[in-house]
């Protein structure tokens, strides 16, 4: 028996813009988002190996199968339960993450740098809350190097470090500030990930019964994307030369996605686009793409559309010109 479809009540904006801009696609967005998709995992390396969680999970007769192109991930196969209430999570032993989410940090070109023992690492979350993706930030940083963590909203830093105790991560400075006002005073950084405020028009899909409303208004629409400008503006000036930052959101809108990243990167000078087309091919075994709508990114972003096993996403990697 298939997915139950929810009735969803969008915002006819947002329907006829997702007709234009992917005709072929149209109508799995509109299932994708209706019916829901595969739930995935990201195993907790810094408790347990992906091997031993499995065993575990599957004495709740809960079975996960690893992915053998992105480290620490696996799809949840089959499980009576909930997946994000288990002893084991509760424990830390693992986190409930988008697919497409957990991507962005294996772009970062830090692993390389932790072999060579370089010194010169200085790592920000510019919006961390609740806090997946720093966690996973942290865990690249091998739980020892630094990573600076900024949040605006008390509850939501309070949920931000619930999450890092709960999975034993030591190496998060949290701070309470506004990222725009608090990042130029912090000096230079090696690697920065904005994971951007945004619409969530891609994430609908994760959790279809309680996003069934989901329907931003124009206003509001327009108030994160310049927010979105803001911060990359931001987070490009506090790059390092030769300094990498990635900026993703799960929206599907490009407004939200290559319009603010060219509009920051004719504010900001010698700043590069990195070509991101090695990674499209890593990860198109489980992908569907969308096409990127402006020609000078078309192999430098990647756009997910909402497909049965991943949400909406886009990402794009910059760096500083040396």
């Amino acid at each position: 028996m298939g997915k139950k479809m929810v009735k969803l009540r969008i915002n006819k904006f947002y329907l006829e813009k997702w007709q234009e801009l992917y005709p072929e696609s149209y109508n799995n967005i509109i299932n994708y988002n209706s019916s829901g998709i595969s739930t995935y995992i990201r195993s907790n390396p810094i408790k347990i190996n992906i091997s031993s969680l499995k065993d575990l999970l599957r004495e709740k007769s809960t079975i996960i199968e690893e992915l053998d192109n992105l480290p620490n991930a696996a799809i949840v196969k089959k499980t009576k339960i909930s997946i994000g209430s288990t002893h084991e999570y509760l424990k830390g032993f693992y986190s409930v993450q988008g697919l497409a989410s957990q991507i962005p940090i294996h772009l970062f070109d830090i692993s390389n740098r932790l072999n060579n023992e370089d010194n010169n690492l200085r790592v920000l979350d510019m919006t961390s809350a609740p806090g997946n993706k720093c966690s996973q930030l942290a865990h690249l940083l091998q739980n020892k190097h630094p990573l600076i963590a900024i949040e605006i909203s008390e509850n939501r830093i309070n949920k931000l470090n619930a999450n890092l105790r709960r999975l034993g991560i030591e190496n998060v400075l949290v701070l309470k500030s506004n990222a725009n006002s608090i990042v130029p005073r912090l000096g230079l950084f090696s690697h920065i990930l904005l994971d951007a405020p945004c619409t969530g028009s891609g994430s609908i899909c994760r959790d279809p019964i309680r996003n069934s409303n989901w329907s931003p208004s124009k206003e509001n629409f327009h108030n994160l994307i310049r927010q979105q400008k803001d911060l990359l503006i931001k987070g490009l000036e506090a790059l390092k030369l030769g300094g990498e930052l990635i900026y993703s959101t799960c929206s599907i809108e490009p407004e939200e996605n290559e319009d603010v990243i060219s509009f920051a990167i004719d504010k900001v000078s010698n700043i590069e686009i990195i070509d991101l087309s090695k990674a499209k091919t890593k990860y198109k075994l489980f992908s569907v793409f969308g096409n990127i709508h402006n020609d000078k990114f078309k192999n430098n972003c990647l756009r997910f559309l909402p497909s049965k096993h991943h949400e909406g996403f886009f990402i794009c990697k910059l760096k500083k010109k040396e």
